[in-house]
């Protein structure tokens, strides 16, 4: 696929399906579903965009207390996102684990991951999706 660890789908649907309440999951179903079809509709990379979209909430049932000392300890991230609430969180603290604990390093899947709860100026197409 597009990681280190050369990943597929279905490697990274069980992996998520492993961190994730059954209803959150078939949450992930129908984001990857939704996110192919915006991808192919606005000329995103599909194989990005898939990935991005299993991954989104890689992060979202991790402990406070974790993402708190991640945020903390990570440069890329800002501080102050502590001052504002903890849903928002998942997704700076989802892309430095998706990082560091399988290995994707392809900046766009990280920066959809990232941005997916907070956007930013000039996003891309992929982070848009």
């Amino acid at each position: 696929m597009v990681s280190k660890g050369k990943l597929n789908r279905e490697e990274l649907l069980k992996i998520v399906e492993s961190l994730l309440p059954t209803a959150r999951y078939q949450h992930t179903l129908g984001v990857m579903k939704t996110a192919l079809s915006l991808a192919t509709r606005y000329g995103a990379d599909q194989q990005k965009a898939e990935a991005a979209a299993i991954l989104h909430d890689y992060a979202k049932f991790r402990p406070l207390d974790e993402m708190r000392q991640i945020i903390q300890s990570e440069p890329d991230i800002p501080n102050d996102l502590l001052d504002y609430h903890h849903e928002l969180w998942h997704a700076f603290v989802g892309a430095v684990l998706v990082r560091e604990e399988l290995g994707i390093t392809d900046q766009d899947i990280l920066n959809a991951i990232r941005y997916h709860t907070t956007g930013r100026p000039g996003m891309s197409p992929l982070e848009k999706v």
